[in-house]
């Protein structure tokens, strides 16, 4: 008997202690900017600008390119690679013959070469500008997702705050209304009060039951907007009513206009702008280049081969 009995006073006795955790403005806020996907993909695009930039400060090192070439055919006249891929016109040839040779085997071409441009006039510098100006951009765009996400996530809780409290107004409003509806038809039940009277207080009390629907409707919706900005269920919110208690304190701030999120995002889109209208007009300029290469030849044939023609 004791068995069965333990664990429901257990229960009672933990009741008063299984409330839900109250959420705070700032961790609300912080967790809508965690959360959201839009902040997510920005630090994404943030990352990829900063490596932009570590690509254009690489492009000044030099560019080396190797190659291998294994084929069956004639080697009437051809020594080397016509058109070797990511190289400069580099193509050698050999000498040709007086009539055409059908003779034909495997042979095989190495080739390496280094380029490498040393001077660029600007141009390289002003790449990297703009590889800069673009992850300056991005992250100003980043920090204005998350002004905008804190911005949306604070008028949500404060709006699911007032709409609560409409909601308590209305339900009062309608126990005060469903007092005075009762009283008055029991005085028009007994005499002592006009039916009309009663009339009049059923249609007010009707009037405060809708008007209670309508305030549950809108903090469902308002509630159901806050917690898609957080990622979680609308039933684990419990709101902090400090802001309800308290009179809001006058907003005092020595930060400037210009420092506002939204602001240096476009400041950061002109900046980036003109550091294009730069890097075009740069790309105009010639560069000084230095370039090597090496090319080892192998085939079928005997070394005589091709200055006699006589030899396999």
């Amino acid at each position: 008997m004791l068995r069965r009995i333990l664990p429901f006073f257990l229960t009672i006795a933990l009741l008063p202690t299984v409330q839900a955790q109250v959420l705070p403005l700032s961790e609300a806020m912080r967790t809508a900017v965690e959360q959201q996907p839009a902040v997510q993909a920005k630090q994404h695009y943030a990352a990829a600008s900063e490596h932009m930039v570590h690509n254009a400060r690489n492009a000044y090192l030099p560019n080396v390119i190797a190659g291998l070439q294994h084929a069956y055919g004639t080697v009437n006249g051809h020594y080397g690679p016509q058109a070797p891929v990511g190289m400069f016109g580099v193509a050698s040839a050999g000498p040709y013959t007086g009539e055409q040779s059908w003779n034909a085997a495997f042979g095989a071409l190495y080739v390496a070469n280094v380029n490498w441009e040393v001077f660029t006039f600007g141009r390289l510098r002003a790449n990297i500008d703009l590889a800069k100006a673009q992850w300056a951009q991005d992250s100003a765009d980043l920090d204005q997702e998350r002004f905008v996400q804190r911005i949306r996530t604070a008028g949500g809780y404060l709006n699911l705050l007032a709409a609560q409290a409409f909601i308590r107004n209305a339900e009062a409003d309608r126990d005060r209304a469903e007092a005075v509806r009762t009283r008055v038809r029991a005085r028009a039940l007994s005499g002592l009060a006009a039916g009309v009277d009663s009339s009049i207080a059923n249609a007010e009390a009707a009037r405060t039951v809708m008007v209670l629907n309508d305030a549950r409707t809108n903090e469902r919706r308002i509630a159901t907007e806050l917690a898609q900005l957080l990622n979680r269920a609308t039933a684990d919110m419990a709101l902090d009513t400090f802001y309800l208690a308290e009179l809001p304190q006058v907003l005092a701030t020595t930060r400037a206009v210009e420092d506002n999120p939204q602001a240096l995002f476009f400041k950061a889109r002109v900046q980036r702008g003109e550091q294009q209208a730069k890097s075009i007009n740069r790309s105009l300029l010639p560069g000084v280049t230095v370039f090597g290469m090496y090319q080892g030849r192998g085939s079928g044939f005997g070394p005589g081969y091709v200055p006699g023609n006589t030899l396999a």
